[in-house]
C-alpha cells in the first residue's frame, strides 16, 4: 500500500529523512533532486498507492495511509525527520506528532489554513492560461492517470520558476501520478488546519520552506501558517511552489542547516 524506497547516506550513523510528496497523488519522482541530501541523511522517499508502480487497489483514507507511513518510521529505529511537499507535508506533520523517533519535520509549501486554500484557488483562477483551462477540461471530461498528468503539467507558473518551467513540466509529464488518489484525497486538505495547534506545541524541530516566487501560494499567506505552527520560516530564492525542483541545492542546504547536527545524530 505505501513504499519506501531507501537511498543509502554516505555517511556513518546518519538521521533518517523521510520525504512524501505532494499533490495528492504525486510520485516520488518530483522529489528525486532531494537525493543530493544522501550526503547527510539516510533517505527514504515515499509513494503512496497508484504511483510509482504501487497498484491502487481501493481508496483509502489519510489517517489510513498516515498510520502505515506511522509503522514504517518507527521501523526505521532511528532519529528521523519528516519532510513534506505540499500536500505531503500533511502526512508529514500527522506522523511527527505521533512517532517518538521523530526528531524534526520540514513543511516546503504546505497549505494549512483555509486562508492559504483559498488563496490558491484565486491564483489559479487569475492566472491560468488557456493551455492550462483546456488541460483541465480534459481532465474533467475524461479522469486518468494521462490526463490528470497532463493538467499538472500545465500550471507552468503556478508550480515553477520561470528558469525551470520546461523541465518542471516534462517531470510532471512523465511522473508516474495517481488521479485515483487525487479525487480520494483532495477535500482532506480543508481539515488539516487543526494540525497547527498541536505543532505549535509539540518541542522539536519545525522548519517550513517557501518558495519566494511561489504564484499559486503566496509567501506571505505561508508565512502566517508557519508561524501559526511555531515554524522556523526560511524563504527559498529563486523558487515557485516546487521549489525543491526550482532550487535544490538551496533547500538542501536549508534542511542541513537546520539538522544535520551532531545533536540530532546523538538523540
Amino acid at each position: 500500500m505505501v513504499k519506501f524506497t531507501h537511498v543509502p547516506c554516505h555517511a556513518s550513523n546518519a538521521p533518517a529523512l523521510v520525504l512524501i510528496p505532494g499533490g495528492p497523488g504525486l510520485s516520488s519522482l518530483t522529489l528525486g533532486s532531494l537525493d543530493i541530501l544522501n550526503r547527510s541523511f539516510d533517505l527514504h522517499f515515499v509513494d503512496l498507492p497508484g504511483t510509482n508502480g504501487l497498484p491502487y487497489g481501493r481508496d483509502h483514507s489519510l489517517e489510513e495511509l498516515s498510520k502505515t507511513i506511522n509503522a514504517k518510521v518507527v521501523q526505521l529505529r532511528r532519529p528521523t525527520i519528516m519532510l513534506g511537499h505540499s500536500f505531503g507535508g500533511f502526512f508529514a506533520a500527522d506522523v511527527a506528532l505521533k512517532v517518538t523517533n521523530v526528531m524534526g519535520l520540514v513543511c516546503i509549501g504546505t497549505p494549512f489554513t483555509g486562508e492559504s486554500l483559498r488563496a490558491a484557488g484565486a491564483n489559479y483562477d487569475r492566472l491560468k492560461t488557456p493551455a492550462l483551462i483546456a488541460a483541465e477540461e480534459r481532465w474533467a471530461k475524461a479522469p486518468s492517470d494521462k490526463t490528470f498528468a497532463g493538467w499538472l503539467a500545465e500550471y507552468g507558473e503556478l508550480y515553477f520558476a520561470e528558469a525551470t518551467q520546461t523541465a518542471g513540466r516534462e517531470l510532471l509529464l512523465r511522473d508516474s501520478s495517481s488521479f485515483r488518489l487525487f479525487q480520494s484525497l483532495r477535500q482532506d486538505a480543508a481539515r488539516m488546519e487543526s494540525l497547527l495547534p498541536r505543532l505549535r506545541d509539540w518541542p522539536r524541530g519545525k522548519l517550513f520552506l517557501a518558495g519566494k516566487e511561489d504564484r499559486l501560494l503566496p509567501m506571505d499567506v505561508l508565512l502566517t501558517d508557519a508561524d501559526s505552527g511555531s515554524f522556523d520560516f526560511r524563504p527559498v530564492l529563486g523558487a515557485s511552489h516546487f521549489a525543491m525542483f526550482d532550487q535544490p541545492a538551496s533547500v538542501a542546504g536549508l534542511i542541513e542547516k537546520h539538522y544535520a547536527t551532531e545533536e540530532v545524530r546523538s538523540i
